[in-house]
């Protein structure tokens, strides 16, 4: 159905980059990543995002400087469910779409970073013989990225943990790809674009792109307690469906305090992390990896269904000193607002946890996964060393 790329078009034609993944924040952020790195490398190069058209990306995408496609996927169910025979139907007609996608795009690799979007593409891709390099976030492996492993050329993974989920052979620890604007905001440019005072100690709570209602309960419950302090203020973003009940709970509290701020949604996360000295979120790959780049001590409630990945997402960086967990089943009110409170008072702590944090995330990890993805559209093989994480290290572990 198609032809495979001789290694020198990228020479004649220009370097082309499809770029997939969605269903979520955390596949769609990854891409925006690599494409930033892709185009820091080769500034004429082309590319092209793929997100789903239901849910999150389609918004996401918009906001971005990069050209995209959507394309009319579905998730998957866990286990047996009467869905799945739509969600069949509609992973079909999604590989129908990405074929005339990547067959008028033509582009020398595609990148897939996840979610079910991917699970249309990358059969395509490989149909059209378009090598395929795929990331993976989380510590145990996605489930659709260990389905779609063997028709992948490389695997890079944000966990080093993953690196025992897929083949050896072709899988790089690269850490998680980091947009540019989560790592450049300063702290005081975030504190002013969201109105928080400049001395107070700050706290982020944040459930992701769907927010939490675990999380915005506890919060909601524990802010008279909180806010009892002066010098604390909070930031809570609630995401964009549990805003209202949020919205409604706050107000039958009578809480009307300008050190308490409820957003539905931010597009400026990296200067809401800028803004805090602690973060209370879930512990999906992206967030984790985002809070630990920024040096901000996390409190983390993984999510506990889905596999229950993010206990695994979250357990590096509890033993490493970089954040507290509470699991789901665990928290209450009282709980989460000990525990913030404790941790906003305890300076030393927050210092030692933030210098564990910074050990857990390259900053360029992004430009690492970008290298292999260039290397493969030339038509050569990634280089040699399977870790790209700080100091480059190399297969017997010896750092250079």
């Amino acid at each position: 159905m198609g032809r495979g790329r001789a290694s020198g078009d990228t020479d004649k034609r220009g370097l082309r980059v499809c770029l997939a993944g969605g269903g979520s924040g955390g596949h769609v952020y990854p891409c925006i990543a690599v494409a930033e790195a892709i185009r820091r490398r080769h500034r004429d190069a082309e590319l092209l995002l793929i997100g789903a058209r239901r849910g999150a990306d389609t918004g996401t995408l918009a906001k971005q400087q990069w050209p995209y496609r959507l394309v009319s996927t579905r998730a998957l169910p866990y286990g047996p469910s009467l869905r799945w025979p739509v969600s069949l139907f509609w992973l079909a007609w999604a590989q129908l779409e990405t074929l005339a996608i990547l067959g008028r795009f033509r582009p020398h690799v595609v990148v897939a970073t996840g979610g079910h979007v991917c699970a249309g593409v990358v059969p395509a891709a490989r149909l059209l013989r378009i090598p395929v390099v795929l990331h993976d976030s989380d510590a145990l492996g996605g489930r659709t990225t260990r389905l779609l492993a063997r028709c992948a050329a490389a695997i890079t993974v944000g966990s080093e943990a993953a690196m025992a989920v897929f083949p050896r052979a072709k899988t790089h620890f690269t850490g998680q790809p980091l947009r540019s604007d989560i790592l450049t905001p300063s702290r005081e440019a975030g504190r002013e674009l969201f109105g928080l005072s400049a001395t107070a100690k700050t706290l982020l709570v944040t459930g992701g792109s769907y927010g939490a209602r675990r999380l915005n309960e506890a919060t909601v419950g524990a802010l008279r307690e909180l806010l009892s302090n002066g010098t604390v203020q909070i930031l809570h973003i609630a995401g964009e469906a549990d805003y209202p009940w949020t919205a409604d709970r706050v107000a039958d509290l009578g809480i009307d305090d300008t050190r308490y701020r409820l957003l539905p949604y931010v597009d400026e996360m990296g200067h809401a992390l800028a803004a805090a000295d602690v973060i209370i979120c879930r512990a999906g790959a992206n967030t984790l990896a985002e809070a630990a780049a920024r040096r901000v001590p996390a409190i983390v409630v993984p999510y506990p269904h889905a596999g229950a990945h993010q206990e695994a997402n979250a357990r590096p960086f509890v033993e490493a000193g970089a954040a507290a967990m509470v699991r789901d089943t665990e928290l209450s009110a009282e709980k989460l607002g000990e525990i913030a409170r404790t941790l906003l008072a305890d300076e030393p702590r927050r210092r030692r946890m933030a210098g564990a944090a910074s050990a857990l995330a390259p900053r360029d990890a992004a430009d690492a996964v970008a290298d292999i993805v260039i290397s493969m559209a030339r038509g050569a093989q990634p280089p040699s060393r399977r870790h790209y994480f700080g100091s480059t290290v190399a297969n017997n572990g010896k750092r250079r």
